[in-house]
């Protein structure tokens, strides 16, 4: 291949300009028509010089279009919030700070208004900051140290940054219990039977006792009760996660924050009295107590005149 072929091949790929690319490879050349002939001339008579730029353009294209929806991907790609972003967009929610951008007509333009959240968004937003605690505590009562990684307060000290001091100020999160779990831990005080082992019963079987007693959570016909039985027996698979329940209710049970406001209210609403409900009769008197009162008090009686226009002077109720 001579050396202006391969100069033409360089430019087309340059450029794809064949007047430009053929004065190039001719430097005597003026261009023009005659150029662009004599350009088209050679890609006919050399047809491996016309594959090998359109598939130099075709690779170049390529790995174009690549580097493009990669750069387009990149921009597009929106970050996960992480539990503790949600919480604190939730937050300031409800104190207000977030602005609700709003555009009124005014004449023949309209104008930008920035207003205050609704009551009605900030309860919102505290109703699904709530769920959103409630539903980490109780994910995090999980033995998987995997699905235990939330991104919230919990004991005060941010799952960010484990090795943060416990804050003190903020009220630890209540240790509930799976459901599955504390529905085993209840069936069998429920029903009354424990299989037992023989560390729990050594009187059964250690001392020659009566085997048959060990199926019973009674204990001994002659014998006290024995109350130190465990509801989960040592050698079943779900005993290491009692004990760790147990641990956590232990804990939660000591610390003096462990209930929360909620759990305080709904106990103290639970134990409250039902409400008096009034009679029509007890309305009644009540009205008419309070129209002696303030007849009393104002030197005129009193009378329901509300929904009409009333006159005094044309009142012949009143004896003035």
């Amino acid at each position: 291949m001579k050396t202006s072929h391969q100069t033409f091949i360089l430019e087309m790929v340059k450029h794809g300009d064949k007047e430009l690319a053929w004065q190039k490879a001719n430097p005597g050349n003026k261009g023009g028509n005659s150029a662009r002939k004599a350009a088209d001339r050679l890609l006919r008579r050399h047809p491996e010089m016309a594959a090998e730029i359109e598939e130099a353009v075709a690779t170049i294209r390529h790995q174009a279009y690549k580097e493009a929806y990669r750069l387009y991907t990149e921009e597009q790609r929106t970050p996960l919030l992480s539990m503790m972003q949600r919480r604190e967009i939730l937050a300031r929610i409800a104190r207000g700070e977030v602005k609700v951008c709003r555009y009124v007509k005014n004449g023949d333009r309209y104008i930008m208004l920035f207003e205050d959240p609704r009551p009605r968004d900030m309860m919102q937003a505290m109703q699904i900051d709530a769920k959103f605690e409630e539903a980490c505590n109780r994910m995090r009562n999980f033995n998987d140290p995997v699905l235990s990684q939330f991104n919230i307060y919990i004991d005060g000290r941010p799952c960010d940054d484990p090795a943060a001091p416990v804050n003190t100020d903020l009220p630890p999160g209540i240790v509930m219990l799976p459901r599955k779990a504390k529905k085993i831990l209840q069936e069998p005080s429920a029903s009354g039977s424990v299989e037992l082992s023989p560390a729990a019963c050594p009187d059964c079987f250690g001392s020659g006792g009566d085997p048959a007693c060990a199926g019973t959570g009674v204990g001994h016909s002659h014998r006290t009760q024995n109350t130190s039985l465990d509801p989960v027996s040592p050698h079943s698979p779900l005993y290491h996660t009692y004990l760790n329940i147990l641990e956590k209710r232990k804990l939660a049970e000591e610390d003096i924050l462990h209930a929360t406001w909620y759990s305080q209210h709904k106990r103290a609403e639970a134990e409250a009295p039902p409400p008096h409900i009034y009679t029509d009769e007890e309305i009644a008197e009540m009205d008419r107590a309070l129209a002696k009162e303030r007849s009393r008090t104002l030197g005129q009686p009193q009378y329901s005149t509300f929904g009409k226009m009333y006159f005094p002077e044309k009142d012949t109720r009143c004896n003035l």
